[in-house]
């Protein structure tokens, strides 16, 4: 996490070598005595630049922060399979490929059931990690405290009452109960198991295939009546003058003065007998 941060800070178009982080460490070690650190950790020193030594507490803060940050991109990584394999179900639609797409669908179910539970750790994870931020203020509260009491103490001596201290002791006893409560119920907090439901996802599929025939059969529709406006709307027929007679569907065209013309018969089933390919 420091390389990022580093590589961040100092504006780099590229990640931070390897090497150039160690001799960046030594410098702000050795030299400004800015920090210290070891293979896991690192650690700012305090505002006057004494020197903090690494605890087991911080190697282990430092480990949960690593396991965070790789929960956290095995989020992201699910979350882009989810999304492939939703496209991949599409497509396996429109080629009419029924098993493609159960199987694409169940791969889907499943990532979804591992994203749910990733992102719960996530959640228990980052808890965890205010918890013990919340712990670590509370020590410094402490240790705040503590000096407080001495000067309480100090006083107390000179004015004879101590009731100043039994507060202070009982408020860092009310905190430190409360970050009991918490790790308590992050402790009894459980992960939910999804099952892909066979039946769910049939009904998931269909309702795809529906979508799917839907949209071809307007596609379709679509091209018929592009097909039909095509077609000639008036007719010419040759019989005492020209006379225009609109083309009725399922109808042949007379004249309401004369029997049908034959050629005109023909005509009108030549039109009528036409498909949308020709």
């Amino acid at each position: 996490m420091f390389k990022k941060e580093a590589t961040a800070a100092l504006s780099l178009p590229g990640d931070l070598g390897d090497k150039d982080l160690k001799i960046l460490l030594k410098y702000l070690a050795r030299d400004r005595r800015f920090l210290n650190y070891d293979e896991q950790v690192v650690k700012v020193n305090g505002p006057d630049g004494t020197l903090v030594p690494i605890s087991n507490e911080d190697q282990t803060v430092a480990s949960l922060k690593n396991l965070v940050q790789e929960v956290d991109e095995g989020i992201h990584r699910l979350e882009s399979q989810i999304s492939s394999l939703m496209q991949k179900s599409k497509e396996a639609i429109v080629l009419k490929n029924r098993q493609s797409a159960l199987a694409a669908l169940k791969s889907k179910r499943l990532a979804e059931s591992i994203l749910s539970q990733r992102t719960e750790t996530f959640l228990q994870l980052e808890q965890v990690l205010e918890s013990i931020k919340q712990a670590s203020d509370q020590i410094t509260m402490l240790q705040v405290m503590k000096d407080s009491a001495g000067v309480l103490r100090s006083l107390n001596a000179r004015i004879g009452s101590v009731e100043n201290v039994e507060d202070a002791l009982n408020s860092v006893k009310d905190e430190m109960d409360r970050v009991k409560d918490i790790d308590s119920a992050i402790n009894e907090a459980g992960l939910d198991t999804n099952i892909v439901d066979e039946t769910d996802l049939d009904h998931e599929l269909d309702g795809m295939l529906r979508e799917q025939k839907h949209t071809e059969e307007e596609r379709v529709a679509e091209m018929t009546k592009r097909r039909l406006a095509d077609i000639p709307e008036t007719a010419n027929v040759h019989q005492g003058g020209t006379k225009k007679f609109p083309l009725l569907k399922d109808e042949a065209i007379t004249s309401p003065e004369t029997e049908p013309d034959p050629s005109i018969s023909e005509e009108t089933t030549a039109l009528q007998g036409m498909s949308l390919s020709e």
